[in-house]
């Protein structure tokens, strides 16, 4: 058991892979020198967003590197070779999304918040979307959002209750559900990637088949509780 850390400390940053039991470093993947202080600035030097692929042999990382320019890393095992996308003058990611990066999904894609849009990007063809969806105009206010484990299939949902459902392997969608009477307030795919599970502000959860893209069933909680779904 393992995980990713950003250790960041005066002018420099530090990205490691440590031991989940021990605390014991494994590896460093690297190290790299800014000019200003982690601690100085609205946008601070180094890495502020770290996705690991299910399998855990992929890593995805953002930051400020130079500067004024952010950087989308990913690093793949077992050489951790890091392959960098072209450095930017202006966040590639919307960093006021919680989280901005999906994390790695189905064979090295990852889903990822941008500008008034969001999309499924190839790890190593930055500049050929799998998926661009604009989420803002397909739904109202904050969104719910889960992929499946094989990248194919991308579900939102949004504060009107409606479930949209992208196709990112034929880049088509949205698909919609009329799935709750008020906010999606989450979802997530089964491990197979055939069913979805969405949950409603309304206190009802729903299960969709994919395949037919059609509701299977719904549970109704009680009114005094709020349901979620992960």
């Amino acid at each position: 058991n393992q995980f990713v850390v950003c250790v960041r400390g005066g002018l420099f940053h530090r990205l490691l892979i440590l031991d989940a039991d021990t605390l014991e470093q494994v590896r460093e993947l690297e190290v790299v020198e800014h000019r200003k202080r982690w601690d100085e600035g609205a946008m601070s030097p180094g890495v502020t967003e770290i996705a690991v692929s299910p399998q855990g042999d992929a890593i995805l990382t953002f930051g400020k590197y130079s500067d004024n320019n952010y950087q989308l890393t990913y690093w793949e095992a077992p050489d951790w070779k890091p392959q960098r996308a072209p450095e930017s003058t202006f966040p590639p990611i919307d960093m006021a999304r919680d989280p901005s990066i999906w994390g790695i999904v189905g064979k090295r894609e990852f889903g990822v918040w941008e500008p008034n849009q969001f999309s499924v990007r190839a790890v190593k063809t930055w500049d050929r979307p799998a998926l661009e969806a604009d989420v803002e105009r397909t739904h109202i206010g904050r969104c719910s959002m889960a992929i499946t484990q094989d990248g194919i299939w991308v579900a939102t949902g949004g504060q009107d209750g409606r479930v949209a459902l992208w196709d990112t392997l034929n880049g088509r969608g949205p698909f919609f559900y009329r799935a709750h009477l008020s906010p999606v307030v989450g979802m997530t795919f089964s491990p197979s990637g055939d069913t979805l599970v969405t949950a409603g502000q309304d206190n009802e959860i729903c299960i969709w088949s994919l395949s037919g893209h059609a509701e299977m069933k719904t549970w109704k909680a009680p009114k005094t509780r709020r349901t979620t779904a992960r």
